[in-house]
């Protein structure tokens, strides 16, 4: 009987963990799932045994007949296939025929302790003419996949990438879940032929600790479901616009809190209405990809036709010819709407201002990029899965941390609290909002915000998620003129009245799991503030004002770097590298001092901002707004679909807001000045200290310990708390110490540490180039499915997402030794050879000649490009440093061989 083949495949990947012990299970949930095709791992079932499921044909392969080793494949039963297992592992492949040609499906698996790859029957499977996905679980550690190190299966399929031989496309969530971590030993890799929309998410929790994988093969284009959303861009913006219009704009020249949180709540209602009427809401989303032309559905029908008649007439020689011609076509055809597609994605992303975009819109066409697991565990390890029993762990946690209640084993200065207290309590006229609205308090001091203001700050925000009134920043651009007069009347009153609406200062709290560890314990999540967008647009404006007084004043740090404008990463390693290499040449024995202050943005103290702001000559309304601004702030927490009660919010500034940065800076702005033969570099809630002299190791410890003392002096006045896991004390150029005892704290050193990013030791900076080599290979091997985009998108993909991992940070980067350079070097002659130009001729073309066709400078060029720009900026805008940095040691002078200098 001849059936029709299918448009579209559904593959379940599974390690069972040992079939036998869960088979009634198991068959249950991939029955429920009901894929094409079963690909099993590590079944355990012997030679001698089968594997049955009910309506799929079953092939397993077990050369060691061990019960932890085995791969099975099952094929739906109404579904034409070929097995393919001559194979001298445990590999095991079937094709399929589809409608627009064959599809080879491969699975395998490899104990953790594999010796080795079978390379020989890998490169025979990606040699395969038509595409081919492999599902299988590997345990494959690499560098290149995240692993801190390699093993052999990981380095053979190292191997196959790099040569080019298949491409790694997933998964990028986790598929192996324990109480203490979480990792993805099952992997996803495809030849060069594939075509295809392929879309990958995690199947349900079953006996085994595995999770499935479930990926979706189609060219149609692939709907996934979603939480209901408004589709802005089938938005009805005109009849939203004319609902809007006749809205009318209040004018009481006095309003109250009252009367501004009325207004408020009657503006937004408004919206909303206006959203429901005219905005439809969308339950699934459409995953961009291919989508076939009038041209390939033509030829599809074509090469179905030919099929047909081949297999009710017989072979023959001329249709056989034909219909390869067909499927050679179709193969090409889909190449091409699959190139198309990713040109525009590329054309339509901003990399410059964050490369990080790229993979994440990577993760989201590809799949979901987390698994959501049904359960937690609380404080006596009881399962929990009820959302508001979730709800009600993680607000429990969250409470405690925004409490205004000190840690018990602090060592805060009490009598200086107390005093801030009383001084505060004694100003309260200053921070107090006043009882009614008057625009005339707002003078030249504090002038009124205007349409153009509100229009120029509204355009700078990107649509993201809503806050607890679902309102985007699309909404508000598409606001007609009388309800933008509504809302700058609200912010204009506000701000005369000392008074940020308590609606805008509620917050829904979400989760997400951190990193590599168990997605069972509440400690490894973390929390993202969703604000609404009206309350960041005040907040923003509120934020341009107070720092541009901040810094016309001089109310900040010289020492200060991040969240400031031309001080970044970029300035702060500079100034620290080029400050060891002076103290090196100088012969100095030197101390780093990294600290880290703990929960910062999280346990500031309120009243010792609001305090630190009335020392300020600000117009009465900033200080009021600002002093309201942080009190009486809420939070919700949401997971799923449950939303949870309100908590108060009584210390730290909101997470996701303009103003918290600026006020965490004003907060330590007056850290004390550096001892002598001190300094510090202070980035966002990172303080690096630096001690130096012509000290023998003892009195270089003293000199380090009055540094540490001085800075914890201040943070003791103002509830600051450092970090004491991430506490380190480096010594430069010496291995002679003594340890250090601070009260009742006893400090010892050790040989390395980090900053910014980048590692250094004892020794001098530590450039990684394997690492930095691993990581750029593997987004290089990420991007050769883009190979065939135009050249200008490949070197834009390059610039942004590859050669920053080889040359960052440009400062001390660009002093590293030249065989270390030269490593970096080859990676971007590969790229270019085998991404940017991708044509047989570019093998035999010289390096020189790729640069100069790419207008590409080879690293090093680059490298020293990018730091001269640093060191200008460090010129124009913190000339002193820069003069210090530069005039210290006569220019003739040999420096340190462990850190030569960067200027």
């Amino acid at each position: 009987m001849h059936r029709n083949p299918p448009d579209k495949l559904t593959i379940l990947q599974h390690n069972v963990r040992g079939w036998k012990t869960n088979k009634a299970a198991l068959t249950n949930i991939y029955n429920n799932i009901n894929p094409d095709i079963i690909l099993i791992n590590e079944h355990g079932i012997t030679t001698d045994e089968r594997l049955k499921i009910f309506n799929y044909n079953v092939h397993t392969n077990n050369k060691t007949n061990r019960r932890s080793h085995g791969t099975a494949i099952a094929i739906r039963q109404d579904i034409e296939y070929r097995l393919i297992d001559d194979f001298t592992t445990d590999l095991l492949a079937v094709t399929i025929q589809t409608r627009q040609g064959e599809v080879t499906i491969a699975t395998a698996y490899s104990p953790p302790n594999s010796p080795y790859l079978n390379l020989i029957d890998y490169m025979t499977l990606f040699r395969r003419p038509e595409p081919l996905y492999f599902l299988g679980d590997l345990n494959a550690r690499h560098r290149i996949f995240r692993h801190n190190d390699n093993n052999a299966v990981g380095r053979n399929v190292n191997t196959l990438l790099m040569t080019d031989k298949c491409r790694h496309v997933g998964p990028h969530f986790p598929t192996l879940i324990r109480h203490n971590s979480t990792t993805s030993p099952d992997i996803v890799l495809t030849n060069d032929k594939t075509f295809h929309n392929l879309h990958l998410k995690p199947g349900p929790l079953t006996p085994s600790d595995h999770i499935p994988l479930i990926a979706v093969i189609t060219v149609q284009p692939i709907l996934i479901p979603i939480k209901p959303r408004k589709s802005f861009h089938k938005a009805d913006w005109d009849n939203y616009k004319r609902q809007l219009a006749d809205v009318i704009t209040p004018n009481d020249p006095h309003p109250t809190l009252e009367d501004i949180d009325t207004y408020l709540d009657d503006w937004t209602d408004k919206i909303k209405q206006a959203t429901e009427d005219n905005i439809p809401t969308i339950t699934h989303r459409t995953l961009p990809g291919i989508k076939p032309d009038q041209d390939m559905r033509t030829l599809e029908i074509r090469y179905n036709a030919i099929r047909d008649e081949l297999y009710d007439n017989g072979p023959s020689i001329e249709l056989n010819r034909l219909m390869n011609d067909i499927k050679q076509d179709l193969r090409t055809g889909y190449k091409r709407l699959q190139n198309q597609i990713w040109n525009d994605l590329v054309d339509g992303l901003d990399l410059e201002d964050d490369s990080t975009k790229f993979w994440k819109t990577i993760r989201r066409l590809q799949g979901n990029d987390k698994q959501k697991i049904p359960y937690l565990r609380d404080h006596d390890n009881n399962k929990v899965y009820d959302e508001k029993d979730k709800e009600e762990l993680f607000r429990r946690r969250w409470t405690k941390i925004f409490s205004a209640d000190d840690d018990p084993d602090n060592d805060f200065n009490y009598d200086h609290i107390e005093y801030v207290e009383d001084e505060l309590s004694l100003r309260l006229e200053r921070i107090t909002t006043y009882n009614y609205g008057d625009l005339n308090r707002l003078d030249v001091d504090c002038p009124r915000i205007t349409l153009g203001e509100l229009d120029q700050t509204l355009n700078k925000f990107k649509q993201k998620a809503p806050g607890p009134t679902g309102i985007t920043a699309i909404q508000l651009k598409q606001l007609p003129l009388n309800m933008k007069q509504h809302l700058l009347y609200i912010f204009n009153h506000s701000l005369s009245l000392g008074y940020f609406p308590d609606k805008l200062k509620h917050a829904t709290m979400i989760f997400i799991p951190k990193g590599n560890t168990s997605q069972y314990n509440i400690i490894n999540y973390r929390p993202i503030s969703l604000l609404d967008i009206q309350g960041k647009l005040f907040d923003k404006i509120l934020n341009t004002r107070l720092t541009h007084f901040l810094e016309q004043h001089n109310y900040t740090n010289s020492r200060q770097h991040g969240f400031r404008k031309i001080r970044g990463t970029h300035t702060a390693l500079a100034i620290f590298y080029e400050t060891l290499s002076i103290k090196q040449t100088q012969k100095h024995a030197t101390d780093v001092v990294l600290r880290d202050v703990s929960k910062a943005f999280d346990k500031v103290w309120h009243t010792g901002l609001k305090y630190k702001l009335t020392q300020l000559p600000l117009h009465p309304c900033y200080t009021k707004i600002i002093s309201d601004y942080i009190t009486d702030r809420t939070a919700s927490i949401q997971i799923g679909n449950y939303t949870g009660p309100s908590f108060p919010l009584n210390s730290g500034v909101p997470q996701g807001a303009c103003l918290s940065p600026t006020l965490y800076n004003f907060y330590t702005h007056d850290l004390p000045q550096p001892l002598p033969n001190t300094d510090y570099i202070s980035f966002a809630d990172d303080i690096t200290q630096i001690t130096s002299g012509r000290y023998k190791s003892h009195d270089a410890a003293r000199n380090t310990e009055h540094a540490i003392q001085q800075i914890n002096t201040f943070e003791q006045k103002w509830k600051i708390q450092t970090n004491k896991n991430k506490f380190k004390i480096i010594p430069i150029s010496r291995h002679i110490t003594h340890d250090i005892n601070i009260g009742n704290d006893h400090y010892t050193y050790t040989n390395k540490g980090k900053i910014l990013g980048l590692n250094f030791t004892t020794n001098g900076i530590t450039p990684q180039p394997h690492i930095r080599r691993a990581i750029a290979l593997d987004n290089l091997n990420k991007l050769q499915r883009f190979r065939n985009l135009t050249q200008n998108n490949k070197i834009k993909l390059y610039k942004s997402l590859i050669l920053p991992t080889l040359i960052y940070p440009t400062v001390p980067m660009h002093t590293i030794a030249k065989y270390t350079t030269l490593s970096l070097q080859r990676v971007q002659n590969r790229a270019l050879r085998s991404f940017i130009t991708n044509t047989h001729w570019s093998q035999f073309r010289t390096s020189q000649s790729l640069h100069e066709q790419c207008n590409i400078p080879p690293i090093n060029t680059l490298m020293h490009k990018h730091a001269r720009k640093t060191w200008e900026s460090i010129e124009d805008h913190l000339p002193e440093t820069y003069n210090y940095l530069k005039h210290t040691l006569p220019v003739d002078l040999r420096r340190h061989g462990r850190f030569p200098s960067s200027l």
